[in-house]
């Protein structure tokens, strides 16, 4: 990569990493709370600035790629499963010989 980056930018990286790979400490959260503005003095997250409501829009469209997601999973396991008792049945019937499958010529 080329270019420069801002030099708070590094600055905060190399804390993040120092909090972040550091010993276990029980005051972590105080740690994050004071180089964050996003966490109170306690080091819970501060209630004026929450997550940004979603609308419905965006809702709708994550809604339908959890779904489709999810019957992409859901049809390629059974497409396998299926492949699978096919190969099975077919074995166990002597219709498909494993040592007469020529793969190469």
């Amino acid at each position: 990569m080329t270019g420069h980056f801002p030099s708070e930018l590094t600055t905060m990286l190399n804390e993040v990493v120092v909090i972040l790979a550091g010993p276990v400490d029980p005051r972590f959260p105080e740690l994050v709370a004071r180089k964050v503005n996003a966490f109170a003095h306690d080091g819970a997250a501060d209630p004026k600035r929450g997550a940004v409501a979603k609308r419905r829009w965006d809702s709708l469209v994550t809604r339908a790629a959890a779904a489709l997601d999810h019957t992409s999973r859901l049809g390629t396991a059974m497409w396998g499963l299926f492949t699978l008792v096919v190969v099975v049945v077919l074995l166990a019937r002597g219709n498909l010989d494993l040592t007469k499958i020529q793969l190469q010529k």
